[in-house]
């Protein structure tokens, strides 16, 4: 290929790329200001609630059936999930978690019931790791690091399944024995959960490695 042949193709790889680049960039800007097409398509008032499903479709993308949820007129920050064909569920707040059952126009309201835990009432306690499949006691000072974070912790959210809490699973499982009544703990990184559906998160949720130190001698 002679000099004058080689700039040729290069300019027109250039002029290419810069227009493939820009169509691109087009698109996309075009996409974000018109926003997703979306046409209501079902609701439901359930006493002072209204749940609203929309059939939405994307610059790009398949379509998609959002369903919001208003009280008295005014949208709550929640997205719904769709049980089954009756029950819809919403967590409006974080401390807050509302399951609709459109078929029998019923609400059903959940809210932690989180209970502190009295150092001076505790027997003992124990931590089984799930990776190790092995459990050991809690020394005196783990047992009083592990009620202090416990009793400060803050609900993170509802679960609906209390078989699958965690995602994946669970890393360890604490009980602690009070007044000789044993009370079981799940944990997951920054996360525990109590008996209930409900999940916590640490105080401080950028210490994920607590509970590995509550395992470490």
């Amino acid at each position: 290929m002679n000099k004058g042949c080689k700039t040729t193709f290069i300019v027109i790889l250039i002029i290419l790329g810069v227009f493939l680049i820009g169509g691109y960039f087009a698109i996309k800007t075009l996409g974000k200001a018109f926003g997703p097409d979306c046409d209501k398509t079902e609701s439901w008032a359930i006493q002072e609630y209204e749940i609203i499903k929309y059939s939405c479709l994307g610059w790009a993308g398949p379509r998609y059936y959002p369903l919001y949820l208003y009280k008295n007129g005014k949208e709550l920050p929640s997205t719904g999930f769709k049980i089954d064909s009756c029950l819809i569920s919403f967590n409006p707040q974080i401390n807050l978690h509302i399951k609709f059952d459109i078929c029998e126009n019923r609400i059903e309201r959940f809210e932690p019931m989180k209970k502190n835990i009295l150092l001076s009432s505790i027997d003992s306690a124990t931590i089984f790791s799930n990776h190790l499949k092995e459990s050991k006691k809690l020394a005196k000072e783990k047992v009083k690091s592990f009620v202090t974070e416990w009793n400060a912790s803050n609900p993170r959210g509802f679960r609906e399944n209390k078989d699958s809490i965690f995602y994946s699973d669970f890393q360890y499982k604490i009980s602690v024995y009070e007044n000789g009544k044993e009370i079981e703990f799940r944990t997951f990184n920054y996360l525990i959960n109590d008996s209930t559906n409900w999940v916590y998160t640490l105080e401080d949720q950028k210490n994920e490695a607590f509970f590995d130190n509550l395992w470490k001698e």
